[in-house]
């Protein structure tokens, strides 16, 4: 992966996400991907959000165009 990243490169993931999964499990379960701070926020406002059995992880990412295959 390139370090480098210039001035001009404007990131693609511009607000954080996060990705919930199912905690204690042997395999990964993915519960929601990609789940915004506002549609995160709503979930825990309509008591949607299941802390006993899930895991929120925020996703870490500086992802460029220039990552992109495309």
């Amino acid at each position: 992966m390139n370090t480098y990243r210039s001035k001009n490169l404007i990131p693609m993931i511009k607000e954080k996400v996060f990705h919930i999964y199912k905690k204690n499990t042997e395999e990964t379960i993915v519960i929601k991907h990609c789940v915004t701070v506002d549609e995160l926020e709503k979930m825990m406002a309509d008591h949607k959000v299941d802390w006993d059995n899930w895991e929120i992880v925020p996703v870490e990412s500086e992802y460029c165009e220039e990552d992109a295959s495309f």
